[in-house]
């Protein structure tokens, strides 16, 4: 179990949680001497999210833009193509089969 530990640590469990509350301490000390507080960056961080989610809702408005503008021309040339395609194979079946009787 000890074996299991240091090898998820990275080291034993009480020199790695030593040098995590050394770095915690420094860490929050030279945030502090900024002026920068936890409850900042976590507003920080929320209001980033809410930044990134508008944007990529924004792009998905376009790409849906865009796909419907684009499907009102191409869906029905699409199903004019088609249909007079059919019309032409199955002319060309009826006279297939016209000619090999």
């Amino acid at each position: 179990m000890h074996s299991e530990a240091q090898r998820l640590l990275g080291g034993s469990p009480g020199a790695v949680i030593g040098k995590l509350v050394a770095l915690c301490v420094v860490v929050g000390a030279f945030l502090s001497s900024v002026r920068l507080h936890p409850v900042d960056l976590f507003f920080g961080l929320v209001r980033a999210a809410h930044a990134l989610y508008d944007l990529g809702a924004g792009a998905a408005n376009s790409v849906l833009h865009f796909f419907l503008i684009g499907a009102m021309v191409v869906l029905p040339v699409w199903l004019i193509l088609r249909f007079f395609g059919y019309r032409q194979w199955q002319a060309e079946d009826e006279s297939g089969a016209a000619s090999r009787q």
